[in-house]
């Protein structure tokens, strides 16, 4: 009789071990799948959307401060002629293109922690990893979290547009990284934005060191 009760016992803690080992299995299976298929795969169906969210905030941050500011071409860049009349320079100011610059890139992170706060809506289907349910079930929000400082640079654009008159753009270029946060993971996403900032057209013969770079990299940026 106590034998045949030890079997039982025997039998149940091997049972119990055996539950325990599929279930620690199934779910570090589930965990995997989650990480390396699921994610991946909502990341891809995102990734879009999300640079056009980061894309959008940051310039409506950059127009937003060039409206506060009255930053107009002049203020921006100084234009040196010599005695015959002849352009002999033609420089950024290097004071307001940095303090410009800080404005940007404090404003673009304050946008980008805005949507992250908000988000971004995916269907519950999607963490199926199934392409029928990926528009299935009830909205999920995923968090969105900014990396790091935002990073700006300046660039300024000559064009030829017809005789003794010039195109002459200044850019600024963003760059920043959005943290995607998923079920057991984090996704990274890098989003480079240009904006136009302000154009003129100079009207008298430029300089060919300006023509001949085509894209001249001012790097003003602190």
């Amino acid at each position: 009789m106590i034998e045949c009760v030890t079997r039982k016992n025997k039998k149940k803690k091997i049972r119990a071990k055996v539950c325990f080992v599929s279930f620690i299995i199934f779910v570090i299976t589930i965990i995997l799948y989650i990480c390396f298929i699921v994610n991946p795969m909502i990341i891809r169906l995102n990734k879009s959307v999300i640079m056009s969210k980061s894309t959008h905030a940051i310039s409506e941050a950059v127009y937003s401060i060039m409206e506060e500011q009255n930053i107009l071409y002049d203020d921006l860049v100084k234009t040196t002629y010599g005695q015959d009349g002849q352009i002999n320079l033609i420089s950024v100011d290097g004071l307001k293109a940095n303090k410009l610059a800080r404005l940007l890139s404090s404003r673009a992170q304050s946008s980008l922690e805005i949507i992250g706060n908000k988000g971004i809506q995916v269907s519950l289907g999607m963490f199926t990893g199934l392409a029928f349910l990926y528009n299935v079930g009830p909205k999920v929000t995923l968090k969105l979290t900014p990396i790091g400082i935002v990073t700006t640079d300046m660039y300024s654009e000559f064009t030829s547009i017809g005789i003794n008159q010039t195109s002459h753009k200044v850019y600024i270029t963003i760059e920043a990284s959005l943290e995607v946060i998923l079920p057991f993971s984090t996704r990274t996403i890098d989003s480079t934005t240009n904006v136009l900032l302000t154009e003129s057209v100079i009207v008298g013969k430029v300089p060919n060191v300006y023509l001949d770079s085509g894209v001249n990299k001012i790097n003003l940026i602190p």
